[in-house]
């Protein structure tokens, strides 16, 4: 389609929208659930900080002995400097590689003139990361099990269109 409507981005506008309509495809598929999720990252972080009875609720233990504070592994012997780190977290580094996976399960195909908007999830991946770093474990684990559970659904909406004999249309 673009290709064919170079010249005329109003009738390649149009042409797209049919596309989508036509294949089922929402153009807000992808962005559409993470706005949907703020408001309760909201809730959960303020519930994580703020109530009394979670304070000091273990979740794993010898791992995630507080879901209000941040997990750590290990202390760094040094500060990252500008970050101020100086534990090692591995909720948050797990978290990034689950939003990896539900990246590229739900990552639109992108064309050749594309190739900009092609590594804003990446982007994205990397400031939720350095967000994250540093919250309470709860509100990491929410995003994480999110992440699992993206995955999880995409995989079983490809096995179902699969099985049906259709072709899979990622969202965009």
């Amino acid at each position: 389609l673009r290709a064919k409507f170079k010249d005329d981005p109003k009738r390649l506008n149009l042409e797209m929208a049919a596309l989508y309509k036509k294949e089922g495809v929402s153009p807000l598929g992808g962005c559409l659930p993470q706005l949907l999720q703020l408001p309760i990252m909201i809730g959960l972080y303020v519930l994580f900080n703020e109530h009394f009875a979670l304070k000091n609720a273990v979740f794993i233990p010898g791992w995630i002995d507080d879901l209000s504070v941040p997990e750590s592994i290990a202390r760094l012997p040094f500060t990252i400097p500008i970050l101020g780190w100086n534990y090692l977290r591995l909720l948050p580094i797990i978290m990034l590689g689950t939003q990896l996976l539900s990246t590229f399960f739900t990552q639109a195909q992108t064309s050749a003139g594309d190739n900009r908007m092609k590594y804003l999830p990446y982007v994205m991946m990397g400031v939720f990361f350095f967000i994250l770093y540093n919250l309470p474990s709860g509100l990491v684990l929410y995003w994480t099990v999110q992440n699992i559970l993206t995955v999880f659904q995409m995989m079983l909406q490809r096995y179902v269109s699969e099985r049906k004999g259709k072709t899979v249309v990622r969202s965009i």
